[in-house]
Parts: C-alpha cells; structure tokens; sequence
C-alpha cells in the first residue's frame, strides 16, 4: 500500500503517482499494535464521552424539572393560604358589614321616628314657611335617593362565579390589599368588578390625605375621607350579600375591565 505524502490519498503498490495531485507516492508504514490499540481505545472513549454527556444533561433537565414542580407547589400553597385567609377576612368583614347596616337602619328607623314626632308637635302659623321647609326636605330625600339609585349588574354575573369568589370581593375594600384579588382571582368577573372600586376608593383616600395638609380648605378632605369610609362599607356590604352594585359617584369610573 502506497500513500501520497503531499495529500494522503492511499494508492495500490503499483502505482507510482498520485491520481488527486499528482506526487510521487511512497510506501506507507505499516501500523505499530500499539497504535492499534490506541485507536481503538480513542473509539471506544468517544461514545462513552457522548453517553456522559448525554447523562449529565437528562441530569440537569430533571433537576430543572424538579426547581420547576417546587416552584409550582410553592405558588399554589401561597394562592391556597391567600384564598383561606381572604375568606376568613371576608366572613369576618360580612359580619361587620351586616352589624353596620343594622346599626345604620336602626338609626335611621330612629331617626325618622322622632322627626315625625317632632313634626307632629311642632306648630307653627307661618304656613308659607312650613310649606317651604317641607319642599327642601323632600329635594334633599329625593337627591339622596337619586345618588344612591345606581346601577345593579348583578344579572350579568354567573351565581357560581359570585359564590366562589364573594370573599376576594370583600377584600378589594381593604386598602392596598385590593392588590390580592387582583393577582389571585384575576379571572373571575365578580371579583374584578369590586377590584375597580376597590382601586378607585384607594385613588381617592390617598389623594384625600395628601390635600389634608392644604392650609384652610384641608378640613374639606377630611370630610371627603370619611364620605370615602362610607362608600367603602357600603361596597363590602353589597360584596358580602354577593350584589354587583354601583357605589354612588365613584362606580361609574373604570380602571380595570
């Protein structure tokens, strides 16, 4: 066997030239056994490295797998903690919200009866003024019953969605813990609905607290500040008795669709 010094091509022993270049071939020499051997182990290396490879990445895709499968758990015993104590919350602000409005008709049952029996004993002989006194209170009733007459989309809501998600609702009330039914029911059109309100009540006060600090007219959002506490029991209310309602003045106002 001949091989061609100049580009390796192997020749038969007969011929004297190589048929790719053109150089003068020589004999090529003979393989020494430990060259032999060393080929072979060289061969026999290289599928054990690929096989080590290969090991070594099935290896790092399972831990991988593994980080991934950890993480998921943890998120979903985050989201199953933050649904309990969202309920507890809710159950407990329901019955807040359900003594306040006991407390609010109790009072304005009394109200109402001594005002009428006051008016009853009440006399007076300038008519014009009695006539006059009767149509502002009647303006008054009739405004305030005209603010609180928004619109309730209760309908348009599904009852297992309303059922399910009644205590993130009642949490989009608490302040900056609106945030959790933002992040954990984002899905569920009861609960985003509460959110916005929720997020513009937490608008509001924030700005309400900031201008309290405004000389002379800061005492103006103080008063706003507590109108803005009345708007907020009034949603957990309407939250707790699982209502879709519009909270007077802010309702209308959309920052989450």
């Amino acid at each position: 066997m001949k091989i061609c010094p100049i580009c390796g091509k192997e020749h038969s022993d007969d011929d004297r030239y190589c048929r790719a270049c053109g150089g003068a071939l020589i004999d090529k020499e003979p393989e020494t056994p430990e060259q032999a051997e060393t080929e072979e182990e060289a061969a026999a290396e290289e599928p054990a490295e690929e096989e080590k490879a290969a090991d070594t990445r099935q290896g790092e895709a399972a831990e991988e797998k593994k980080q991934d499968e950890e993480k998921k758990s943890r998120m979903d015993d985050f989201e199953a903690q933050a649904r309990e104590a969202a309920s507890q919350l809710g159950e407990m602000a329901a019955k807040l919200g359900k003594a306040a409005k006991e407390g609010f008709d109790a009072a304005k049952s009394s109200f109402s009866d001594n005002k009428q029996t006051a008016d009853a004993n009440k006399e007076t002989t300038d008519g014009d003024k009695e006539k006059a006194s009767t149509e502002g209170k009647t303006s008054a009733k009739e405004q305030f019953e005209k603010a609180m007459d928004t619109p309730d989309m209760t309908g348009d809501f599904d009852p297992a969605d309303i059922q399910a998600n009644r205590g993130m609702a009642i949490v989009a009330y608490f302040g900056i813990l609106f945030l959790i039914p933002l992040i954990i029911a984002k899905d569920s059109k009861f609960a985003r609905f509460h959110t916005n309100q929720g997020l513009v009540l937490f608008i509001c006060w924030m700005m309400c607290r900031a201008l309290t600090f405004v000389p002379v007219a800061g005492w103006v959002f103080n008063v706003v500040s507590f109108l803005l506490l009345v708007l907020c029991i009034l949603g957990i209310i309407n939250a707790a008795q699982g209502r879709a309602k519009e909270l007077p003045v802010i309702g209308k106002f959309r920052i989450l669709n």
